[in-house]
């Protein structure tokens, strides 16, 4: 492609063309803002005004680098090593999983629990941290709160750390795996926990694009049909010995398994166990509350 010359709107239907059988034009198009603002520094509304504008040689070639590896299938948020959170930008690689706008919700819906109580700084853990998006979501919002971010891999405990000092936020990092836990042994106790644990079966693989399997972590999207809960098993376990009577629960689950998640909450010991969707309707959180034996009933829960 001639470089020379080239204007907004020139560069717009490369990208089209170019991208069309890998994403809706929708989505191209909202990747080409995000573009302009990286490598121009323009605003949507000056791109749209402006589709004339000439692209100097060096930054079109910057739009093509780009262009060739999204038609690789690389996510745009590899390529620019950050993605957007809330109102959070992060830094992430293929070490981490990409947050997701579930991910979003479920912070969202901590958050909204979280203002409803008054209680002393609340100690909180969030079980394979990943990038960081739900540990730092919430001490952004409550600078009170006492946060662990656990997970069982150094190189995303190092990129989690990355984002908490970019995001001035003080966190506790954990390294242990959920499913072997060495921490049981710590007297640290908890009076929340979060996950969004591994939770795409293999069979649901078919129906993913392949941008996602070729680049993503496996470790952190996938676990096998045939104990599909097995992450949410190891979660509960841990639970009893970690997380505080009347203490509160939250996971992202797969929708598939909304029933059998909150079943398996009600058979384990937790109480005011809810299923709640996502903005699509779809099944996608479960919260619970760990029973509490001797709690006078007046205890306030999360």
């Amino acid at each position: 492609m001639k470089l020379q010359g080239i204007t907004v709107q020139n560069l717009t239907g490369t990208f089209i063309d170019t991208l069309k059988q890998i994403y809706p034009d929708r989505e191209i198009r909202q990747i080409l803002f995000i573009l302009f603002d990286e490598y121009l520094g323009l605003t949507r509304s000056e791109v749209l005004l402006d589709p004339d504008r000439i692209i100097t040689e060096q930054v079109a070639g910057n739009f093509i680098t780009t262009l060739k590896k999204l038609a690789s299938g690389k996510p745009l948020q590899y390529i620019l090593k950050k993605a957007w959170f809330g109102d959070l930008t992060l830094y992430v690689d293929e070490q981490v999983l990409i947050p997701r706008p579930e991910t979003e919700e479920l912070c969202c819906l901590i958050i909204r629990d979280l203002k409803k109580i008054k209680k002393a700084p609340l100690n909180i853990l969030d079980i394979g941290t990943g990038s960081g998006c739900i540990a730092i979501s919430l001490k952004r919002a409550f600078p009170d709160l006492h946060v662990t971010a656990m997970d069982n891999s150094t190189p995303s405990l190092k990129i989690a750390g990355i984002n908490a000092q970019n995001c001035n936020t003080g966190i506790s990092f954990l390294l242990d795996d959920i499913l072997k836990p060495h921490s049981l042994k710590d007297p640290e106790q908890y009076d929340l926990m979060v996950s969004n644990p591994p939770y795409v079966t293999d069979s649901d693989k078919k129906k993913m694009h392949h941008n996602v399997i070729d680049h993503e972590p496996a470790t952190a999207l996938f676990v096998s049909d045939e104990d599909p809960l097995l992450f949410y098993k190891a979660i509960i376990r841990y639970t009893h010995q970690k997380l505080k009577p009347g203490g509160k629960l939250y996971l992202e689950i797969n929708e598939r398994f909304g029933n059998e998640t909150s079943d398996l909450l009600k058979y384990s010991g937790f109480e005011l166990v809810e299923v709640i969707p996502d903005l699509n309707g779809k099944d996608r959180f479960v919260t619970a509350v760990l029973k509490s034996r001797k709690a006078p009933r007046s205890k306030q829960r999360l």
